[in-house]
């Protein structure tokens, strides 16, 4: 009994396909965070404890920051400047729609010297 397909053809589209159902169950698992009990365990047990809100209202605040030092190159801009909602956001800009905390909280810019902070509390750059 052959254990494998009668061409490479059949045996190299069989190991692509494994490959893609692996990478997907590992994408699934990153994403939606499977526990040790599995899907299953994850619908009963509920979500992981990762904050996913805040990891969002990071990148944002990352993104902010760069925008920031964009700005202030682009414009020769000093550690002592603030820029305004107008000098970063809308088209033109640099960004072209202001970033919105999931969790509704507000962005603050603040000056070169500062990195951007959210009202909500733990949401910080590190």
């Amino acid at each position: 009994m052959k254990t494998r397909p009668t061409n490479s053809w059949q045996f190299y589209c069989t190991l692509f396909a494994i490959a893609v159902l692996a990478f997907g169950a590992y994408f699934f698992n990153v994403t939606h965070g499977w526990n040790r009990l599995g899907w299953f365990g994850w619908q009963i047990a509920g979500p992981p404890p990762v904050d996913r809100l805040k990891l969002v209202c990071v990148q944002h605040l990352r993104t902010i920051d760069g925008a920031k030092e964009e700005w202030a190159l682009a414009h020769k801009k000093t550690i002592g400047d603030t820029p305004t909602d107008a000098d970063l956001f809308g088209p033109g800009k640099i960004i072209f729609t202001k970033p919105v905390c999931p969790a509704n909280g507000i962005y603050m810019l603040n000056p070169m010297s500062n990195k951007p902070t959210c009202s909500i509390p733990g949401h910080t750059l590190p």
